[in-house]
């Protein structure tokens, strides 16, 4: 008991280490600048009443808004402060389910820990782009982490957990976990009275969404069962490239190190054998081929028939479970191995993925931390039985060597910060000087993402941006009415004949980084990095 909660307690602090250090958290960087308006707007109608992205939002079949919400309402926290708690939350859950995973093969607590923290280091899965740890509280990670909940409760045969835990990754974010649902399908049609307490767990997170969809008022419902239009499909082709493998820049390259990690994963599941539990082996066995398989399956159901769900589904992202799973196998197999020459080739590789996205051309300081991290786990692990103060010292250096070495040694940094002090000062004065119904346009911004900052930390609708533009994979009037915006204002250098336009069309504030040509209005505000001008 005092060695479960040890480790559940190592757990813990590395969920913290990793949101910390490495490999990181951001808010506001990405997919958030999304999100946020939605929700905000959902919390406070008053609030982004003109903003393009909130008539295309798609949480209708998710209860991400509606727990995050309620979070906030239920514990008097700011929407950050409830996506952030729900990111930790659910980073441990991934840890805990990898930790049990590790445990049922036989791993002992301090070798199950180590396992975990190896396996939760994140790696990048380009072409798709996705990560196996999010670094930004968003859905598809918490039901990722919900995943290896299951499987790992499903390891030691806790059926209804197992079973809950992935009805809620579904309420979550459907899109994520179709991929397991095909196996445990599957395994419930080999042993449905074994694993029938599964079924019902997951039935009741199911149902959970069902009650959230059937009290939304989120707007129209996403053309699931549709072919893209050849216009629509421009778009997507021009603006979310990460969905249509032929326009991959090096689709080769990429597509062989998945290959060669779908194969790590078969060679570490045979190395296993039957030390991994029959329960989760067919789960272990398909999963890797199954994201491989997408690709093609995604070329064919996009790219040949245009089929409107595969660009919301975004089935290539499946490629999450081949790479996170053979990391998965080869940390367990690393770890089990008998021989302390063979342990740390099958570590090394769980150690690099992390460091490098591509594999060739890095740099010789990223091979050789991921082989010092490889061989000190290794030898912990060896070292267990007959020295074990000095396996739990090494064990230590390894622990820390996951959240401080990829920066500090391997200079492996998985983002930059976005935004700077004259922002900050441009978004106070938003807040504080104009109108919640007030429309910016960043007008010489191009395709940074800072617009999108603006929108959800001054809580102000921006007219049109780049990042607003990766919501074309949804609703074709959405993608058509952010296309219309940016080719009318965006595709063009600024000349001060469009003003007329500009204010027929909604837009209260024009903000330049650069002093506009031509324009001899005074602003009405200005930093060294922004111009402000009032058009109404």
């Amino acid at each position: 008991m005092i060695a479960r909660s040890l480790a559940l307690a190592a757990l813990a602090l590395a969920t913290t280490l990793g949101f910390l250090y490495f490999p990181g958290h951001h808010y506001l960087q990405q997919d958030t600048q999304i999100w946020l308006p939605v929700l905000a707007h959902a919390q406070d109608p008053a609030l982004f009443r003109n903003e393009l992205i909130v008539t295309g939002a798609h949480v209708r079949l998710t209860i991400y808004d509606d727990a995050t919400l309620a979070l906030a309402r239920w514990g008097g926290m700011s929407i950050e402060s409830a996506l952030l708690a729900q990111q930790l939350l659910f980073r441990f859950l991934a840890m805990l389910g990898i930790w049990l995973l590790a445990r049922a093969t036989g791993l002992t607590q301090m070798t199950s820990v180590l396992a975990a923290t190896l396996a939760s280091m994140g790696a990048t899965i380009i072409g798709p782009a996705v990560l196996s740890v999010e670094y930004e509280p968003v859905p598809r990670g918490f039901a990722f982490g919900l995943m290896l909940l299951s499987l790992g409760c499903a390891a030691h045969q806790r059926f209804l957990p197992a079973g809950l835990a992935l009805g809620l990754a579904f309420a979550y974010h459907a899109p994520a976990v179709w991929p397991i649902l095909l196996v445990a399908a599957y395994t419930f049609w080999r042993n449905r009275k074994g694993v029938a307490p599964a079924l019902v767990g997951f039935l009741a997170g199911v149902a959970l969404l069902g009650v959230t969809v059937l009290a939304s008022d989120a707007g129209p419902m996403n053309p699931l069962f549709a072919r893209l239009s050849e216009s629509h499909a421009d778009l997507q082709r021009m603006r979310a490239t990460y969905n249509w493998i032929s326009l991959w820049a090096n689709a080769r390259t990429w597509v062989t190190q998945y290959a060669a990690l779908a194969a790590l994963a078969g060679l570490a599941y045979w190395r296993l054998g039957k030390a991994l539990p029959a329960t989760v082996r067919p789960h272990f066995a398909a999963l890797p081929a199954i994201g491989l398989l997408s690709i093609p399956l995604s070329y064919l159901l996009l790219e040949q028939l245009r089929l409107a769900i595969i660009p919301q589904v975004q089935i290539m992202r499946s490629l999450l479970f081949t790479l996170m799973f053979a990391v998965i196998l080869l940390a367990l197999a690393g770890l089990r191995a008998a021989r302390w020459y063979e342990s740390p080739l099958w570590l090394w590789p769980v150690c690099f993925v992390p460091l490098a996205p591509v594999w060739t051309g890095k740099p010789l300081r990223i091979y050789l931390v991921a082989a010092g991290l490889a061989v000190a786990a290794a030898l912990a692990a060896s070292l267990e039985k007959r020295y074990p103060r000095a396996a739990l010292a090494i064990a230590t250096v390894v622990f820390a060597g996951c959240f401080f070495a990829p920066e500090s040694l391997a200079k492996v940094r998985n983002y930059t910060e976005l935004g700077d002090a004259n922002l900050t000062r441009l978004v106070q004065w938003a807040r504080d000087n104009t109108d919640k119904d007030d429309v910016f346009l960043f007008r010489d911004s191009g395709t940074r993402n800072e617009p999108g900052l603006f929108r959800a930390r001054a809580l102000r609708a921006v007219y049109v941006d780049w990042k607003g533009g990766g919501q074309v994979n949804y609703y074709e009037f959405y993608a058509n009415e952010w296309w219309r915006r940016w080719q009318r204002f965006m595709k063009y250098k600024f000349t001060p004949t469009e003003l007329p336009a500009l204010r027929e069309a909604g837009v209260g504030y024009l903000v330049f980084r650069q002093p506009p040509p031509g324009f001899e209005q005074e602003p009405v505000y200005a930093n060294d990095g922004y111009r402000v001008y009032r058009l109404k």
